[in-house]
């Protein structure tokens, strides 16, 4: 295989190639041919060249420059530029800031300035130790937010804030009262007083709470013959036909099953006002 002897067109340095290879091959090595490509493939060599970077003008100095995205030619003529906005002065004591992100020259004056934004404890009108606070204690806070009411239906004092509507303690002292006042003609279901009286009666409030009190009285057991539990009835021992006084009254009243209670009125006729007993309930 024979070879000749030729010289790199980069460093001129004398190498050995083959026959076949003399005419495509100009450089000793891979780096020399690299470092040639350099230099001489830059710019409008260059096949791949596209024109470069576009040539601006500096918006503060009006220097010329190569760049694609930016407005100054260098960080200096930014700052400068920046420096022509309106100068920013403390809100407070008035002070030229450098900083333009911030409002006050120093956190004393932004205690200062919060300080007399606040004004004074809204409830005592001593001034506030904190400029983000709008009472100055617990104690003052409670007694401008929170007030004492008494409660219409079981008359006992309770707390509560002064934006809350509510009257009474509890839920069901609300219930209770709404009861009431929802009863007869103050219902929106009432349909002209077409209930039999005796119903009207049993279901009134007043009567089943008095119910309710002898069923735990007597611990949920028949007087007569010692059944617990089970189907019982309040029993009145002085008819309200009688006595209307004492149709509420707890000492009045006993438990009895429904055996006991149908034996005890079997043949038994009660005639009495059911008007009255509801107009004596309602007194």
């Amino acid at each position: 295989m024979s070879k000749i002897q030729l010289n790199c067109k980069y460093c001129g340095k004398s190498f050995l190639v083959r026959l076949s290879h003399s005419k495509r091959t100009k450089y000793c090595s891979l780096k020399c041919m690299s470092e040639d490509y350099k230099t001489r493939l830059i710019k409008e060599n260059n096949p791949h060249w596209r024109g470069g970077q576009p040539k601006k003008i500096c918006q503060y100095c009006g220097k010329e420059f190569i760049s694609s995205n930016v407005k100054y030619c260098s960080v200096a003529c930014a700052n400068k530029a920046q420096k022509k906005r309106p100068d920013l002065f403390c809100m407070y004591c008035g002070k030229l800031i450098e900083n333009r992100n911030i409002k006050y020259c120093s956190v004393e004056c932004r205690k200062k300035d919060l300080q007399t934004l606040r004004g004074n404890c809204l409830s005592c009108g001593k001034p506030l130790p904190k400029g983000n606070e709008l009472y100055c204690s617990k104690n003052c806070y409670k007694n401008a937010v929170w007030i004492t009411a008494r409660c219409p239906e079981c008359h006992k004092i309770f707390i509560k804030r002064k934006s809350d509507i509510r009257k009474h303690c509890s839920t069901a002292c609300a219930n209770k009262a709404q009861t009431v006042r929802q009863y007869g003609k103050g219902s929106h279901f009432w349909q002209g007083g077409k209930t039999k009286g005796r119903r009207r009666l049993r279901n009134h409030p007043l009567y089943k709470e008095w119910r309710k009190k002898v069923f735990e009285r007597d611990d949920y057991t028949c007087t007569n013959c010692g059944q617990k539990g089970g189907k019982l009835t309040a029993h009145h021992i002085v008819p309200v036909s009688v006595n209307l006084r004492k149709a509420l009254r707890l000492s009045n009243g006993t438990t009895l099953c429904w055996k006991c209670h149908s034996e005890l009125h079997k043949g038994v006729q009660n005639k009495h006002s059911v008007d009255e007993v509801i107009r004596q309930i309602k007194l």
